[in-house]
């Protein structure tokens, strides 16, 4: 009997250890009265997506969780824990035990160790918890305050308009060169509600054009506003306060050209630029932009004759526009003494002196307005012309270098601007009334600001000084077009049902992907400094449709994106890139052919097929340097397609 016993007793003790001892059974309590009984351990210990299930334990009354140095106490409800973000990747065990009520039945035991693990490499916090050192070069304060506009106005307004011309040709009659026939408050308010309405955040007026008529009451010339018998009213001074109590912003083109002036290429026409500069710099409260046009006469004076002609024209009249000299001046020079031209002057290289004259004007802008970025300074505080005026960037866009589009080795941040007209030309003519389309100023607007420039949309005054009707409507079609494409944002926390990232800067929410969608560009997603590409990838709670994506880098750091990948996952679960459909029609030299999943910069925009979608992923390849990337915002977007009525 007592062998029999022993040997139940063992087999108790070992079924005891394995937890497989029914506590219920009658036989059990009285060959065990003494003994308090284990629960069993649970079942069905598994780890997804970050989280940890397991089936509950009858009788438990908690649950442990050990999880690498820690441990967490969940309530008898608990059947799954979300475990930490592992830190740089690297992995941990995770183990689980059920907790016993202390009196009739104790704590289970530990159950088998899982391992929770990333793919990547284990990597220590340490240089990880602050953000990234800048990727030279970046952005000044009011370059970065420039890009933010996104787009802005361009008026060209002056004698030009009243003689069909575009750059100051033929000889104007004084006194009937410049009159329009409604008053300087008339049309400066017009200019500045209009556009404003237009979704315009600023206006560049040209206040001197090439033909030299200034569009201010200037010391430096009698070719004026309010002189000569010319135009009365102060235009410039007139429309500044207009705009400034819209919120906009003022600029202000300059011509260094001046078809004018007879001292233009000689020493006087210095002073009198610089004193131009100075005027318009003073005088009209804050410029966001100064605007210095590259065009001027490769041989000075332009539009009379030869030598002997432009000499005579010169002493009878001093409003006269000049011509290439044939061959009596091939260095574009001449020597004034006692207010005559004498041939044969000292020879002056142009370049080097327009050059300078623009260097000394810049030292003005400098000085007198610091927040202003200089459309043609390329010192790394200015902003550069984008290659065309046909209101388009390429596909690929750096903010760097002094190519038409940039350069991922340029050394000056030197970010595009793209300027365009909504009428055939600059200035009103009354040869062509046609104004541009709507949908063709929509489509300048994808390709300019959505591939990281800024969109100058020109308007053309009227010989009444008003912007024509035709070209308004365009406008106000254009811009209700694109308000109501990027009304609603569909990538937003509350369609979001999960987010995960491939790699998370130390491990820290401050710089975790839930910044992407936080409408603050100055947060951001980016990752250790050792990793130079990665993913992110949202599940929604239910699909959603969208034919539009917004990309933005946090470019206060710098540029980086070289190569990007974006992918949807359908109701199968199956993922594939998002299509990217030829454009609408080839735009002066930009085709049709789909966009290009290249640089970002301040703000990328993709026009997509439209797209059904489960989840998003967005994939950084490639960084134009192995530094982390730094994603500031991302959006989806589905494209109106109603009435643009009022």
């Amino acid at each position: 009997m007592r062998k029999i016993t022993f040997i139940v007793l063992s087999a108790l003790v070992f079924l005891i250890g394995c937890g497989e001892i029914d506590w219920n059974n009658e036989d059990v309590k009285e060959l065990l009265p003494d003994i308090v009984p284990s629960l069993p351990s649970p079942d069905n210990i598994k780890i997804e997506d970050g989280v940890l299930t397991w089936d509950s334990v009858e009788g438990a009354t908690g649950y442990i969780v050990y999880y690498g140095d820690e441990r967490k106490v969940l309530d008898a409800s608990a059947t799954s824990f979300t475990l930490p973000s592992l830190k740089g990747g690297g992995s941990m065990n995770v183990a689980l035990k059920a907790i016993g009520n202390g009196k009739d039945l104790k704590d289970s035991s530990v159950s088998f160790y899982l391992t929770y693990s990333s793919d990547l490499p284990f990597i220590e916090e340490s240089g990880n918890t602050e953000a990234p050192d800048p990727l030279l070069p970046i952005p000044t304060e009011s370059q970065l305050k420039w890009q933010k506009l996104e787009q802005y106005a361009f008026i060209h307004f002056g004698p030009n308009t009243f003689r069909n011309a575009e750059w100051g040709e033929g000889k104007p009659t004084e006194g009937q060169a410049f009159q329009p026939t409604s008053d300087v408050e008339t049309i400066t308010t017009q200019w500045a509600d209009e556009l404003h309405a237009r979704g315009m955040k600023a206006l560049i007026l040209t206040v001197k054009h090439h033909d030299g008529f200034c569009l201010w009451d200037t010391e430096a010339t009698d070719y004026s506003v309010s002189k000569k018998g010319m135009y009365d009213g102060n235009i410039t001074g007139s429309l500044a306060p207009k705009l400034q109590a819209h919120g906009m912003k003022l600029g202000l083109y300059l011509s260094p050209w001046d078809r004018n002036n007879w001292a233009y290429l000689h020493p006087e026409y210095v002073d009198i630029f610089t004193k131009q500069t100075e005027e318009i710099t003073t005088l009209f409260g804050d410029i966001f932009e100064v605007w210095f046009d590259g065009a001027n006469e490769t041989q000075g004076w332009y539009g009379g004759g030869d030598y002997n002609s432009i000499k005579s024209q010169v002493q009878n009249n001093p409003y006269v526009w000049f011509q290439t000299l044939k061959n009596n001046n091939p260095t574009g020079m001449f020597t004034r003494t006692s207010g005559e031209l004498t041939h044969g002057g000292p020879t002056v290289d142009r370049n080097t002196y327009l050059a300078e004259m623009k260097a000394a004007a810049i030292e003005i802008i400098r000085k007198n307005q610091p927040d202003a970025v200089v459309f043609g300074d390329n010192s790394g505080r200015g902003i550069r012309w984008v290659g065309n005026e046909q209101g388009w960037a390429g596909r690929t866009c750096w903010s760097m270098g002094f190519e038409e589009y940039g350069s991922e080795d340029g050394q000056t941040w030197f970010p595009a601007e793209c300027d365009m007209k909504t009428r055939s030309g600059w200035f009103h003519s009354t040869n062509s009334n046609s104004t541009r389309p709507y949908k063709e100023l929509v489509e300048f607007w994808y390709r300019s600001v959505g591939r990281n420039a800024t969109l100058l949309l020109n308007f053309s005054p009227g010989r009444d000084g008003l912007i024509p009707d035709d070209s308004l409507e365009e406008a106000r079609k254009m811009w209700k077009q694109i308000t109501e494409d990027f009304k609603t944002d569909l990538l937003t926390k509350e369609n979001v049902a999960s987010v995960e990232a491939s790699n998370i800067r130390g491990g820290q929410e401050t710089f975790g992907p839930y910044n992407l969608i936080d409408d603050d560009f100055d947060t951001y997603w980016t990752v250790n400094n050792e990793v130079t590409s990665g993913s992110v990838t949202f599940t929604f709670k239910n699909p959603i449709t969208f034919d539009r994506i917004v990309l933005q880098e946090y470019i206060a750091l710098g540029q980086r994106v070289k190569s990007f990948t974006v992918e949807t996952q359908d109701e199968s679960g199956a993922w594939k890139s998002v299509e990217l459909p030829n454009m609408p029609y080839t735009i002066h030299g930009d085709n049709s052919n789909p966009d290009e999943t290249t640089t970002i910069g301040y703000k990328r925009i993709l026009r997509t097929a439209e797209t059904t979608a489960k989840a998003f992923r967005l994939t950084i390849n490639e960084s134009r340097k192995p530094v982390p990337f730094l994603i500031s915002e991302l959006g989806l977007y589905k494209s109106y397609e109603g009435s643009l009525d009022e």
